[in-house]
Formats: structure tokens, sequence, C-alpha cells
């Protein structure tokens, strides 16, 4: 939160570093800024010289005694997600309100997929509305999803859920990656079943996420659950 406001101090769409476009309903009035070439930056001790989307340096403008800075460079900075609605001509910075995960923001890779079937998602006594679900069957190794938060969003969380009534699965790891099977893990997630384990993550700027359960990592090993399931996945 305290990242949050030094940015909204700080910074204006005035340089946001995308393209604006005009509108007839938004009144828009031209003026005249300084280029200031002057002004250095610091940023946690280091010397910080923010650049645009194609690599070319930004430098700040001064208008009436105020010095505006690019949202977009000193956001990504700050690890801030940051993102533009052209339809609204809105800046969002941080964290956004709940976004429930749609299938525009998610493709599945081994055998899961994101679900709203509520007949598939009832879980550990509780009713879901959307879920990132597992549909192996014997044999099938691995649950595996990709997730798009495309750089515009702060945050990523849900419900980890695990049922299993006929006795073959007491507890399953699913773990959540950047980028892909290979990538940092973000998030470990040890669910017993009966559990379900609400969790939350940070994810300023990153652009693809992977979620994976491997069939070696369940206990006991090589079993099958009947629900393994990332119940109500969303932004913020």
């Amino acid at each position: 939160m305290k990242k949050v406001i030094i940015v909204l101090i700080l910074c204006v769409v005035f340089v946001f570093g995308v393209a604006v476009g005009a509108s007839g309903a938004v009144k828009q009035e031209e003026v005249k800024a300084i280029i200031n070439h002057g002004l250095k930056m610091v940023l946690n001790g280091k010397d910080f010289a923010p650049k645009g989307a194609d690599g070319q340096p930004m430098r700040p403008l001064t208008y009436k005694g105020s010095t505006y800075l690019p949202v977009r460079a000193i956001a990504e900075a700050l690890s801030i997600a940051v993102d533009y609605d052209a339809s609204s001509q809105t800046v969002y910075l941080g964290e956004k309100g709940k976004t429930p995960l749609s299938s525009e923001h998610f493709s599945h890779h081994w055998y899961c997929q994101l679900s709203f079937d509520q007949s598939q998602l009832f879980v550990n006594g509780k009713q879901y509305q959307s879920g990132i679900l597992y549909t192996g069957k014997d044999g099938f190794s691995e649950m595996g999803g990709f997730v798009y938060p495309k750089g515009q969003f702060q945050k990523f969380g849900g419900v980890a859920c695990l049922e299993d009534n006929d006795g073959t699965t007491d507890e399953v790891t699913i773990k959540i990656r950047e980028k892909d099977q290979s990538g940092k893990v973000l998030k470990e997630l040890n669910v017993k079943k009966g559990e379900s384990i609400a969790f939350e993550i940070d994810i300023p700027e990153i652009q693809q996420l992977y979620i994976q359960n491997l069939i070696y990592e369940r206990v006991p090993k090589n079993t099958q659950p009947d629900i393994m399931v990332i119940a109500d996945p969303y932004f913020k």
C-alpha cells in the first residue's frame, strides 16, 4: 500500500507511456510544459532513468511548479502492477477490485480445465462458482494449466481444495510457478484431503503463471484424487 501511495503522489497520466486516446465526452486542455533534462532521480539509493516501452528515455515534465513523472516506468520500477483502460480512460495502479479468472486469462496444458460447472465445484461441503479443476484419471501424471495476468494485476488468489472419498489420496502439492513448468515457484500449497486453503500471492509485472501438480508429489504417490481444484480463482 505504501508503494501505491508513493506512486499516486509522484505520478499522473500526463506521461503514462501508452497512447491515451481523445474522447469527445472527456474534457481535455492543452498546456505548455517544460521537459526537465536537469532533474535526476534516485530509486532505493541507485540512479534511476525511466524509459518507455520502446526503450527510449522518458524525461520528467515541469508544469506550474510541479514535476510529472512517467507512471508506467515508475510503477514497474517499484514492482506495482499498472494497467490502462482506454474505454474509461482510467489508469490502475496496484490492486484492482477482485476480478474472477476468465477463459481469456487461462489455457489448459495437462489434464485440467477452467470449469464453471457448479456440479463439479461442490468441494468439502462448499459450493464454488469456478475453478481450475484437475481432470486426469489413472495413468495421467501431471495437472498443469497456464494463467495469464499479463502484468495487469497485483495479486492472484483462490482456494486450493482436495476431496477424496475413496481413500486413495491423503495429500497433494500444488505449485504456482512463474511462466512455465521450470519457472520460479511463487507459492507451494500442501493440501490434505478435506482441506480448503485460501491463498493470495503478489504477481506485479508477471505475464504468465503455471499451475502444477505432479503425480509423484501426491501422498501416497501415483494416486488419483476425486477432486483437486483451485476454486474461485481471481486477480486483484
